[in-house]
């Protein structure tokens, strides 16, 4: 059984590219994203069980308050906003 997961380097490469009038709320995605690179860089010396432990403590919080805020931002711009694309 696997996951399917993206990769975050796209993601914040939209954000960067059509944050245009939503430059605030783009921003913000983009340094929660960062912080995700931040645990990740972290945790490159610890073993895989260690690294796991740590994603699920820090990670996982951090994923859920990230996509609550494109859900919310996704209900606050119109259907053509050039970020909704991202």
């Amino acid at each position: 059984d696997c996951t399917r997961l993206g990769c975050f380097a796209h993601v914040r490469r939209k954000f960067l590219e059509k944050g245009g009038a939503a430059k605030k709320q783009s921003n913000e995605i983009i340094k929660q994203i960062a912080e995700l690179y931040k645990i990740e860089s972290a945790s490159k010396k610890l073993s895989f069980e260690e690294r796991g432990q740590m994603r699920q403590k820090k990670s996982v919080p951090l994923l859920e308050k990230l996509f609550e805020n494109i859900e919310l931002l996704q209900r606050h711009l119109i259907p053509q906003h050039p970020l909704r694309e991202a």
